[in-house]
């Protein structure tokens, strides 16, 4: 995984010198020493804290959100915190809906790993968690600060993980006006 943000956007993005960020014990694994790294080279004296989730979609519980909110708050983290949701979808609706309800809104960037996240869930501003009624009953619309994507993490996605993006794809392009599908047609050559 690359830079954070280069050079030049040195502190465009992080807002403030505190940072909580949010992944699963999977996506830590692969990415949290070079998030860490970047981190460090790009804004002086960053307090930073890390919140690990279980790497499940159970994890999209309020739950895991006070866990989120918990230690923001016990840190001392204000408004000008920067949350920052690193993995799959799962993380980045816990990671923005927890942005959305912390001191009535802080700044946050999302970093998805998976194909589904790149395309779908970390572009849309929609965010939320499980309710026992409804999947979507508990949302908010709160639009990140940016949206960073690697696509080296899509080289460890078992395949179910990366035909589940595809289908993503191919279903926006089915809504659009048509030509987004014949680009699909034309190029899958250079898609695979």
């Amino acid at each position: 995984m690359g830079e954070l943000v280069n050079d030049a956007d040195r502190n465009r993005h992080i807002k403030g010198k505190s940072v909580l960020l949010i992944t699963n014990s999977k996506v830590s694994s692969l990415y949290m020493d070079q998030i860490a790294a970047s981190l460090d080279r790009i804004v002086d004296a960053i307090n930073l804290e890390v919140i690990i989730l279980p790497e499940v979609e159970r994890s999209k519980w309020k739950e895991n959100v006070f866990k989120v909110v918990d230690k923001a708050a016990e840190a001392k983290m204000d408004r000008t915190t920067t949350f920052i949701g690193l993995g799959g979808g799962v993380i980045n609706d816990i990671c923005g809906f927890s942005t959305a309800v912390y001191e009535g809104g802080v700044n946050f960037i999302q970093i998805p790993t998976t194909l589904t996240a790149q395309v779908d869930v970390a572009v849309a501003d929609e965010t939320g968690i499980y309710h026992l009624l409804d999947k979507q009953t508990i949302c908010s619309y709160y639009e990140p600060e940016c949206v960073i994507v690697d696509t080296n993490t899509l080289k460890t996605l078992p395949d179910k993980q990366l035909i589940s993006g595809i289908a993503e794809i191919i279903k926006f392009s089915l809504v659009r006006d048509g030509i987004f599908l014949r680009w699909l047609k034309d190029n899958k050559k250079h898609c695979s």
